[in-house]
């Protein structure tokens, strides 16, 4: 049987003959270059449920359709995510907090998301008045920290850890940082001083255990 080797996407027609006579057979060659995925995804366990598409694309860039059961999904560690498929779209759904990438393949080709699954331990507001703080200890953990002043305040806060070899942060409105506590540390608020005249300070604290 006479084998037929694609140069490049599009449709084509062949010219068989035999015996004098002959026949055009048509069809369409699509050659797959790239799996596009997102490269990786920060989820909230209890609260991120994302859905999004695989998108395979041409040597042209151009997206080419094929069905998702035709390449292969492999998460690498399922009890921080599961992954599923609807309506060819896939779904994460976080199980624990921790990391995993997922994997994608279709023939020789690949792709990989990173997954990070933190969870959300606490919140609470604040009020915290000139050259005031707000204190919070953490026991041993690695957390993620979320400090959002309201919109209307023109000023903002520093951070800084008792227990902790973790960086200060000068004065900002908003602040998101990391820290891993190894033993038991305080977290520091502060609204700094103006002349002991300055606004109280509202806004949101947001506290996430991250993995290790």
């Amino acid at each position: 049987m006479q084998q037929f080797t694609c140069q490049a996407s599009g449709e084509f027609s062949v010219l068989f003959t035999a015996f004098g006579t002959g026949s055009f057979v048509k069809g369409t060659c699509t050659l797959i270059d790239k799996i596009v995925v997102p490269k990786s995804y920060d989820l909230i366990l209890d609260v991120d449920t994302p859905s999004f598409e695989v998108q395979i694309n041409n040597e042209k860039g151009e997206t080419v359709s094929i069905p998702i059961e035709k390449y292969s999904i492999d998460v690498e560690d399922n009890t921080v995510v599961e992954s599923s498929v609807v309506n060819e779209k896939v779904t994460l759904t976080p199980k624990s907090v921790g990391k995993t990438t997922i994997s994608y393949s279709l023939g020789s080709l690949s792709a990989k998301t990173k997954v990070v699954v933190s969870r959300k331990l606490d919140s609470a507001e604040l009020k915290i008045d000139d050259g005031k703080s707000y204190t919070r200890t953490l026991q041993k953990g690695t957390y993620a920290i979320e400090v959002i002043a309201q919109d209307s305040y023109k000023y903002g806060t520093t951070l800084e850890w008792i227990g902790a070899d973790c960086p200060t942060q000068t004065e900002k409105t908003n602040h998101k940082v990391q820290c891993s506590v190894y033993n038991t540390a305080t977290l520091k608020i502060n609204n700094p001083s103006i002349l002991g005249m300055g606004e109280p300070v509202y806004g949101h604290l947001n506290i996430y255990e991250m993995p290790l």
